[in-house]
């Protein structure tokens, strides 16, 4: 499975966006190696609506990922845990963690 993962920032550009969050930001999430991953920069819409332009023109065959900017995802095998779960239900999501702590470095902004 290669998914499209597609995430939205105020910063201008990739250099601004990894300056304001360091490593936690979608580009440094784990296992991306077959990933089409698109960024929109310099976002002024809100997400619904850069979101659902992208749903409404997307293959329906893609796996589309819609992603925070500030989220980093560290488990190796999501792709795994994403593709087996899509067998099942034909939405997946997530919201906050399993285990969450609100301490450095993944503080929310």
């Amino acid at each position: 499975m290669s998914p499209l993962i597609v995430s939205c920032s105020q910063s201008n550009t990739e250099a601004e966006l990894r300056q304001k969050y360091g490593k936690y930001h979608i580009l440094n999430s784990a296992n991306l190696n077959n990933a089409d991953i698109t960024i929109k920069y310099g976002n002024k819409n809100s997400l619904p609506k850069v979101y659902n332009n992208y749903i409404t023109k997307f293959d329906p065959e893609t796996v589309l990922v819609l992603a925070h900017n500030d989220v980093c995802i560290i488990d190796n095998n999501w792709i795994e845990k994403l593709d087996r779960d899509l067998r099942k239900y034909d939405i997946v999501g997530l919201a906050g963690g399993s285990d969450a702590r609100i301490t450095e470095p993944c503080l929310w902004h």
